[in-house]
């Protein structure tokens, strides 16, 4: 049976299990037979494992230990067979439970709620145990346990932190302590909006300011208040206590004790706030560092400072380029999606992705091609060997798709435009990009130089063509409007024609000096007569059938065949 440092044996511990793809998946197992429990393994598989990561998930299996623990040795019953067969725990139950925060499992089975609470020193209602109980195939159940926080956006449980911590010291070391937490928030609010949090961790009685990936800039506990500085802006002969961040590049922690708090704070503030943008500009925090913010804080020191204290703003999802295929029906399924039901179920997606994600889904040859919103936890592809897939919803497509071309144009720092062949989630300042390159696409914006004309695909080159269509052409301009604006009709109709004659249906008789099928456009009324220039009334034919349009015996007849032709194509596309 595995044991504590202080030698205490434990029913159930923690391990790391190696599975076939390598994922090293945490598991509550019980110490003597090395079984894993059975609801706990379930909610860590099916549920908790794909929205953090491994290190969060064995702390959480820590807790869980606990609450096996506590039905082991105090209520005397298998947690799993008791919560697989409908049961639920009473109030008597969960305030029994004190172990969940102290960790300790020496409670006598016939202590009541009271007896507990009055010798434990209960701190009641910090955690709630949330059982949800969903029926699945064959009358199984699974069961989704959650601890969460219920106290950390109460203000009234910041004061009483804040409070115990100053309790000895001078009454002005605590205001001067607010006063600096609050100019620093207001800092990052005012520069950096959506890339900080405060954390408050009640068992422990520590406040604590986060910027960046996670980065601890200020913190508050008994006895010492740790204060983040920039080591260029800091003041003369002061002394720092060794402590470093890697997302900290130039930046070191100063110790202060709280009585000196009041003299030392006010030397800091420049060297402080120059640590806060050091910390904040290099990268933003993960979602689950905001989620632990603590609204509780704002809202004391909001009173505390009688004005209002903001909280960190809402930052933009995450956005995520999947791929898609053309032969696998992929671009047929989309296009039939976005006119109906606007979901899709497991599409290829990164294992991280979490619902309310943005996707944008890449079809090679074509581009950007649609954007969708994540909709449900990522989950293994069957018969796909490290592949996740999760269901999509709110599907539309992108008219016309921004090609490779644009996205290497306009997005220049964009890395995976190099060799597009995998699936990526872009930093959130390229995200951005992308989502304003796909909305003013939406708009109609596309670019119009002949550079571009040559790298754009189908899509582009109709919309482009479009608008350098005209409904007449004068005799007189017609030559110099074909050679500006008609590139890109040429190029539309030749890749419509795909290198076979769209007038006899013949292979291209030969490739050009470019490589590509040799075929020839035809205007269907000629430019010369005040025909117009417009893709649909252009065709794509081989130089025989070209002849033939302008010196055969029968060119009226044959031009007309021509015209229903490229009518029947257009209306195929």
């Amino acid at each position: 049976m595995a044991e504590t440092a202080s030698g205490v044996q434990r029913p159930f511990t923690v391990l790391r299990v190696v599975l076939e793809n390598g994922e090293r998946l945490p598991c509550l197992v019980d110490s003597v037979t090395w079984l894993p429990v059975r609801v706990g393994t379930r909610w860590a598989v099916r549920h908790r494992r794909y929205r953090v990561q491994s290190s969060t998930l064995v702390s959480n299996l820590r807790v869980l230990c606990r609450l096996y623990v506590w039905a082991h040795q105090t209520a005397g019953f298998d947690l799993d067979g008791f919560l697989t067969a409908g049961k639920i725990l009473d109030s008597r139950q969960i305030f029994s439970k004190r172990m969940l925060i102290l960790g300790q499992y020496t409670a006598s089975k016939d202590q009541d709620a009271r007896t507990l609470t009055r010798d434990w020193d209960w701190k009641p209602h910090l955690f709630r145990l949330r059982e949800r109980i969903a029926p699945v195939n064959e009358g199984r159940y699974d069961l989704l346990v959650e601890l969460v926080d219920k106290r950390r956006s109460d203000p009234r449980v910041a004061r009483r932190v804040v409070n115990s911590i100053f309790e000895t010291t001078p009454a002005d070391a605590k205001q001067s302590y607010c006063r600096f937490l609050g100019a620093s928030i207001a800092y990052l609010a005012q520069h950096y909006p959506d890339r900080w949090g405060i954390t408050l961790l009640e068992e422990k009685d520590i406040v604590r300011l986060n910027a960046g990936m996670g980065v601890e800039c200020l913190i508050l506990s008994p006895g010492w208040l740790r204060v983040l500085v920039h080591k260029e802006n800091a003041p003369a002969r002061i002394s720092f206590d060794g402590h470093t961040y890697a997302n900290a590049p130039g930046c070191e922690t100063v110790a202060i004790r709280l009585s000196e708090v009041p003299r030392s704070l006010s030397r800091l503030t420049e060297a402080h706030h120059k640590a806060l943008a050091t910390v904040a500009a290099r990268r933003r925090p993960f979602r689950n560092i905001l989620n632990a913010h603590s609204t509780g804080v704002t809202k004391w020191l909001s009173e505390a400072l009688r004005r209002e204290v903001s909280n960190p703003a809402n930052p933009s999802r995450p956005l995520h380029i999947v791929q898609g295929g053309i032969q696998n029906g992929d671009k047929a399924l989309l296009q039939r999606l976005a006119q109906g039901s606007r979901r899709t179920r497991s599409w290829v997606a990164p294992k991280s992705v979490a619902p309310g994600d943005e996707i944008v889904i890449y079809i090679r040859g074509f581009g950007f091609f649609a954007t969708a919103r994540v909709e449900s936890q990522a989950e293994p592809r069957a018969g796909w060997k490290n592949r996740y897939g999760a269901d999509l919803n709110s599907i539309a497509l992108i008219k016309p798709p921004v090609s490779l071309a644009a996205i290497r144009r306009h997005i220049p720092e964009l890395e995976w435009a190099k060799y597009p062949r995998s699936i990526t989630s872009p930093p959130p300042e390229i995200a951005d990009r992308i989502r304003a390159l796909i909305t003013a696409r939406r708009r109609g914006d596309v670019d119009l130089d002949e550079d571009f004309v040559e790298a754009a695909n189908i899509d582009e080159l109709w919309a482009i063509a479009m608008r350098v269509a005209r409904r007449k052409v004068p005799a007189k301009r017609g030559t110099a409007l074909f050679r500006t604006g008609s590139a890109a009709i040429r190029r539309y109709v030749l890749m419509r024609a795909g290198g076979r004659c769209e007038g006899c249906g013949a292979p291209a008789p030969f490739r050009g000096a470019d490589g590509q099928p040799f075929l020839e456009t035809h205007h269907t009324a000629r430019l010369a007569d005040d025909g117009p220039d417009d893709p649909r009334k252009v065709i794509g034919i081989c130089p025989n059938c070209h002849r033939r349009a302008h010196h055969g015996e029968d060119k009226k007849s044959f031009n007309t065949s021509l015209i229903r032709k490229v009518q029947l194509v257009e209306r195929a596309l």
